[in-house]
Parts: C-alpha cells; sequence; structure tokens
C-alpha cells in the first residue's frame, strides 16, 4: 500500500470514526426517547419495518459495487470522459431501480396483515409502511453520481455530508418527541433529512468533481462491450447482494411471523448496539476498500496477498475485542439504558455475538473478492445459504424463539459460504487454502480463551455506568494481550508493525511536534 493509499484510507476512517461517535450519541439519545414515549411496540414495528424495506432494496445491490469496482481503473488514470459515461450509464439503473422499489413496495400492502402481529390499528401501521417506503426510495437519488466520491477515496466526504444531515434528523426527532410523541411527524423529518443529505451530496460531488455538473447522457456513451461487461456483472452481483440480503435481513419479519411483533421491539434493542458496533467497523472497511481495489488493480498477487494476511490480523484483534466486550458488558448496558424489563435472556447474547464474531473474521474474504470482481464465481452460493438459514430459522424459530433464528443465520453460514469463498480468492493468489482456515481456527479458540477469562473476571464487577466501563477497558485489555500474545511472532504481525503501524505513528508524532 502506497503512502498515498495509507494517507487517504487514514483520512476516510478518522473522519469515519468521530463523525460515527457523535452521531451514535444523538442516536441513543432518540432510541431512547422512542422508547420511553412510544414503547417498545412503536420500536418493534420500526424494526420490522426497516427490515422489510432491506428486503425490497434487493433491485439496488450489486450495482454500487459493481460501479466503484468499474471506476478504480478509471478514476485511477483521470479519464474523466469514461467515468461521465459511467456515471450516465448508471443514473438510468439507479432510476430504474427506485421505480421498481416503489412499485413492489406498494404492491405488498396487502400482505402486511399477515407479516404484523401487533395491537396497533392497521390502517395506521400501513401509513407507516408508506412512509418507509417513501424514505428507501428517495435515497435512490444522487447516489449515482456519489459513488465517484467513495471509488476514488475521498468518502470522508460523503461521511460529512451524512454526519451533518443525521445530527439534524436526530435534533429535529428529539425536540419533536418531547413536544407532540407522535410517530408519524418522527418518520416525516426522517424522510425530509433523507432528502437534504441527497442535497449535500449532490454538491459535495459536483463541487469536487466539476465534471460531474453537466452530464449529456447523449455524448458519454459506454461502447456496447463494456455494457455488456457491467451487466454481466450486475447480474452476478445481485444474486449473491440479493441472497446476502435475505439471509442477514429477514431475522426481523421471521420474529414478527413465529413470535411476534412486541419482540422484534426487543431484539431491536439488542440489535441497536451491534449495529452501531457493525458501523465503526463498515467505516474501515469503507476507508481502505477503494485503496484495495487500487492494490489489486495493479494485479500483483504476492502485494495482495501480504495484504490480506495483515487485514485477516486486524479483524482478529477486532473480533476478539467487541466479542469479549459485549458477552461482558451487553446485559448490564441493557439493563441501566432503558430498564431491566427489556433485558432478555442470556442466549440472545450469545447468539448475537457469535453470529457477530463470524462475520467479523470473514470480512477480508469479503474484502478482497469484492475489489478482485470476483463477482460471477459466487452468485449461486449464497442463494443456497439463504435458502438453508430460512429452513433453520423456521425450525429453530419454532423450538427456541429468537435464538434459534438468530443462531439459523449462523448455522446457514458455516456449512455453505464460510468454507467456500476462501477457495476462490485463493485460487487468485495461487496459495493452498488450507493455512488459512487452520489460523481462523487458532483466532478462534484465542477468542474463546480470551472470553472465558474476561467473562471470569468481569463476573466479579458491578452494572453501574462506571463498572460497565471497566468491564469493557478489562475485557478489551484481555482480548487484546491473548491476540498479541499468540499471535506476536507472525509474519501477518511483522507486516502489520512495519506496513502500517509503525509509518501512522511516525505521521501521528510528527504532527505533534509540528
Amino acid at each position: 500500500m502506497t503512502e498515498s493509499r495509507i494517507k487517504k484510507s487514514s483520512r476516510n476512517v478518522l473522519v469515519g470514526f468521530i463523525g460515527k461517535i457523535i452521531t451514535m450519541l444523538f442516536a441513543f439519545a432518540t432510541k431512547t426517547l422512542f422508547i420511553k414515549i412510544l414503547g417498545v411496540e412503536y420500536n418493534g414495528v420500526s424494526g420490522l419495518y426497516t427490515n422489510i424495506l432491506a428486503v425490497l432494496a434487493i433491485s439496488e445491490l450489486g450495482v454500487g459495487n459493481v460501479l466503484n469496482y468499474t471506476l478504480y481503473s478509471s478514476l485511477r488514470r483521470g479519464d474523466d470522459e469514461r467515468v461521465k459515461a459511467l456515471v450516465c450509464y448508471f443514473r438510468k439503473i439507479y432510476l430504474g431501480i427506485a421505480v421498481s422499489v416503489g412499485v413492489i413496495g406498494v404492491a405488498l400492502v396487502p400482505f402486511l396483515r399477515f407479516i404484523i402481529k401487533s395491537d396497533l390499528p392497521l390502517n395506521e401501521l400501513i401509513i407507516y409502511y408508506l412512509l418507509y417506503l417513501l424514505n428507501s426510495v428517495v435515497s435512490y437519488f444522487f447516489v449515482y453520481k456519489t459513488t465517484v466520491i467513495t471509488a476514488d477515496q475521498n468518502n470522508y466526504l460523503s461521511n460529512v455530508c451524512e454526519i451533518i444531515a443525521t445530527i439534524i434528523m436526530y435534533v429535529a426527532q428529539i425536540i419533536y418527541l418531547l413536544m407532540s410523541g407522535n410517530f408519524l411527524g418522527y418518520l416525516i423529518i426522517q424522510i425530509s433529512c433523507m432528502v437534504l443529505k441527497n442535497l449535500l451530496l449532490n454538491y459535495t460531488a459536483n463541487r469536487k468533481y466539476p465534471y460531474l455538473k453537466h452530464l449529456n447522457p447523449k455524448k458519454s456513451i459506454l461502447p456496447s462491450d463494456e455494457k455488456a461487461i457491467i451487466v454481466a456483472n450486475v447480474k452476478a452481483t445481485f444474486v449473491y447482494k440479493a441472497a446476502h440480503v435475505l439471509l442477514n435481513n429477514t431475522d426481523n419479519i421471521l420474529i414478527s411471523v413465529l413470535v411476534g411483533t412486541v419482540y422484534v421491539g426487543y431484539y431491536s434493542n439488542y440489535y441497536m448496539i451491534v449495529t452501531f458496533v457493525t458501523a465503526f467497523i463498515s467505516i474501515f472497511i469503507t476507508g481502505i476498500t477503494a485503496s484495495l481495489g487500487n492494490l489489486n488493480a495493479e494485479q500483483n498477487a504476492d502485494e495482495s496477498y501480504k495484504m490480506f494476511n495483515i487485514l485477516c490480523l486486524i479483524f482478529s484483534f477486532i473480533g476478539t475485542v467487541v466479542t469479549c466486550c459485549m458477552l461482558n458488558c451487553y446485559q448490564p448496558f441493557i439493563n441501566f439504558w432503558i430498564g431491566a424489563d427489556n433485558v432478555m435472556h442470556f442466549s440472545w447474547v450469545i447468539a448475537i455475538i457469535s453470529n457477530f464474531y463470524v462475520n467479523a473474521i470473514m470480512n477480508p474474504v469479503w474484502m478482497f473478492r469484492e475489489t478482485m470482481g470476483l463477482f460471477r464465481q459466487v452468485r449461486f452460493l449464497i442463494l443456497i445459504t439463504a435458502g438453508l438459514n430460512i429452513v433453520f430459522s423456521v425450525i429453530l424459530g419454532i423450538f427456541f424463539g429468537v435464538p434459534g433464528v438468530l443462531i439459523a443465520t449462523l448455522l446457514s453460514k458455516l456449512v455453505s459460504q464460510y468454507w467456500y469463498e476462501p477457495r476462490i480468492i485463493f485460487k487468485y493468489f495461487n496459495k493452498p487454502v488450507k493455512p488459512f482456515f487452520l489460523n481462523q481456527i487458532k483466532q478462534l479458540v484465542i477468542t474463546l480463551a480470551a472470553a472465558v477469562l474476561s467473562f471470569v473476571i468481569c463476573s466479579f464487577l458491578g452494572n453501574t455506568l462506571l463498572w460497565i466501563i471497566l468491564r469493557a477497558v478489562v475485557s478489551g485489555i484481555i482480548a487484546v494481550a491473548f491476540v498479541w500474545l499468540f499471535n506476536m511472532k507472525s509474519e501477518s504481525m511483522e507486516q502489520l508493525l512495519k506496513r502500517i503501524i509503525i509509518p501512522l505513528s511516525n505521521r501521528i508524532l510528527h504532527r505533534f511536534k509540528n
């Protein structure tokens, strides 16, 4: 990774982290008021509709990834005309996506009565759903243009726009909830701020890339053979991503149907925490993805392989630290935050963190597969996984409730994509895949050992806010110590120190001195 890549990635990650911390504080304040004023029933409806709209949005899946991948080489060469042609082409696609999501979403209205198990009036529930649908459709405006920001390793700019719009939204929602306590106005504010975010992103894209201001679809035309390649990649990625959404965004729907919509509300409280953690990790992923795409575009398999191993170690640190912290802080935090009535069985925590950990350590595989453009090779694999998830969820959900639905997702992944996808990547590296799997087992054992030790120590600590913070500190220290201790002699640790940690530390020290 060149100095330029490291600098851009660091800036993207730093801005993203700062912004996420700020918005997270506002989000927790808003969520707390939402639950206390509107109640867990509305919270369940909100979580359910979010999942339904995520499933409806599968028509977009694949387009953004392929656009990013297609833009990497053009931006690297400074080929503005080809970038304009790509953006014009994808504008048509995103317009079609917005229309299709709207039409399919409206067609789903008659079936809501079978999905929602709630005491709220059906007419109100339909109005709320249509507002969620409108918010989803609006989100596609200008996205075709702002994707250039991300592909050019400048997504810190889009983060700033999102932070501004999000803070305005949360402040307005807090004030509105305190004044009226009405769910309808809460949703209208959400839609208005989505429009604001789109306008800010459009303005930023036009200012950063002036040639995007005046797009002419009649002049900026892609050759037919390039369109064919893009369509083929979109189709391949669509199948994979659509199945990925069905796999990861149907839990609330299944919980609502099998257990009850109110339990979606309880689960949403737990899921909100892991969502914030995942969002922080996504900032890191998004911040370096374009740089990985730039690296892989050089087609140097050895350099890519070294970076892959470095990322595996980084995500081992992340997965172990977060697993230990959530194991010891989840229940006391829920109790402190919204009260003992919202604390569910400890099996919920085990199911949530198990899913999180396995997803975390597999991130390098997914990142490299996408930035290498390996879309077609896995297009049908996750369909099998999604099918297994539905079958497992129904069976385990009936017998074990919410934890059963969550564990079903993990099981379906373990028996399908987790053992197959790394083979695709290692074919590109021209390396045997066995050492990767052995290393993953090693990291799992390290995580389990750290989790057990931290759990025993934290069992002697209290449950007030200060004790919760201490639990997190103790858990984090133990996790980092275990991963460091058992990986300190590895080549990946040596490369991590040499190529990332030491250069970044020197740069930070240099800035402080100046």
